[in-house]
């Protein structure tokens, strides 16, 4: 998927690209990564630099503006409306901007449209359960972590190459040390992957709770 994306983020027909999925599904984790990785391998694509916006904490998109006025440290003056001046100031720019969590302020789809009419030098990667659904957009659906296929026998010791069942073991041995991979749970962990499908959170929710309930207890 990291991969994927930093060629999207190379290519110059892709402007804006969103990452969809649902909540827990890590968006955000694949999106702070590739934001890394283009500050470090693509810095005669982005030489203005990469930033990182949360909108967890707005709650209207009359304040997009300004946020991310402030993660670039651009000062407003004058009478004109904020959108405008951030299309101005970013006109010869070439960056990067994270937009992290931008499902609940589809009102200020305006000001991104702005942004890749005028500010041609500006590439967006935002990240939201829903698309954007304006012409420019790129999607990119964030899937779960690889699951083993329900079609025949998998072995035991081939069960942690799979990242969902190493993410769970990981996050059990965590809260519960000496938490093993045995004959006796592997069934129930394998369940409890493929019912979550693969999504971190869930599968890190669901072996949080080995301290307190069996496998098969959490399966059920």
């Amino acid at each position: 998927e990291l991969s994927q994306v930093h060629q999207l983020l190379s290519s110059p027909q892709c402007r804006l690209l969103t990452l969809t999925g649902p909540g827990g599904i890590g968006k955000t984790r694949v999106a702070l990564q590739a934001a890394r990785n283009a500050s470090e391998g693509l810095r005669s694509v982005f030489p203005d630099g990469v930033y990182y916006l949360s909108l967890t904490a707005l709650d209207s998109s009359e304040y997009l503006a300004p946020t991310i006025a402030s993660a670039l440290g651009y000062v407003f003056f004058g009478q004109d409306e904020p959108g405008a001046q951030i299309i101005r100031y970013l006109q010869e720019k070439r960056i990067l901007i994270l937009l992290d969590n931008f499902e609940h302020l589809v009102g200020g789809v305006d000001l991104i449209t702005g942004l890749l009419e005028h500010s041609h030098g500006v590439k967006l990667l935002i990240t939201s359960r829903e698309r954007l659904n304006v012409q420019a957009e790129w999607v990119f659906e964030v899937m779960g972590l690889p699951v083993p296929s329900t079609d025949g026998h998998v072995e035991l010791a081939e069960l942690e190459s799979y990242s969902s069942v190493a993410l769970f073991l990981n996050t059990a041995r965590r809260v519960s040390p000496g938490f093993e991979l045995d004959p006796d749970n592997a069934g129930d962990i394998l369940a409890i992957c493929r019912a979550l499908e693969g999504m971190p959170l869930g599968i890190e929710l669901a072996a949080s709770l080995v301290r307190a309930l069996t496998c098969a207890e959490i399966a059920d």
